[in-house]
């Protein structure tokens, strides 16, 4: 019985220092073509100023499978032919969004929430060319999801 309430106010604790914040939400561009739209977000920090932002990337990949002439076909020996044309990449969106309330202070990424402190993370440099690099702990990620219709929403959580 201990470990159950134990157990249970844990995960309780837990849940309740959870906090998402929402970075962007905007409609992106899609085309008629469109097979399927990936979006990307990653952390990226301006030395100078110690502030971060979030890199967003929304691709789409498309097949230029049939021009529309009668007798023309994609697939002249069925779906697994040779012929099959490879799909190809488009970058749609491409975006820089500042994070409120997460800066670098001292080598640590922290974010300031309604919850205290959350450190996201530490800089270091890269084992051979030294180049420095943003090591994450887990506590923050970033989310980016794209919707058959264009939205793009980017997400901010916290543990």
């Amino acid at each position: 019985m201990k470990k159950t309430l134990i157990a249970a106010l844990v995960l309780a604790t837990s849940i309740a220092n959870a906090a998402e914040v929402t970075v962007l939400k905007t409609t992106v561009p899609t085309t008629a073509r469109a097979y399927n739209q990936t979006a990307y977000a990653k952390f990226a920090i301006d030395f100078d100023t110690k502030e971060t932002a979030a890199k967003i990337l929304v691709t789409e990949e498309i097949f230029n499978e049939w021009d529309g002439t009668p007798g023309h076909y994609p697939f002249p020996n069925g779906p697994w032919s040779p012929n099959r044309p490879m799909p190809s990449t488009m970058t749609v969106f491409s975006d820089s969004v500042k994070i409120d309330n997460l800066n670098l202070v001292d080598d640590k990424l922290i974010y300031l929430g309604a919850e205290g402190e959350v450190e996201c993370g530490t800089m270091g440099v890269t084992r051979i060319f030294k180049k420095p690099t943003l090591l994450l702990n887990g506590n923050c990620k970033l989310e980016a999801n794209v919707s058959r219709k264009g939205e793009l929403t980017v997400t901010f959580i916290t543990k």
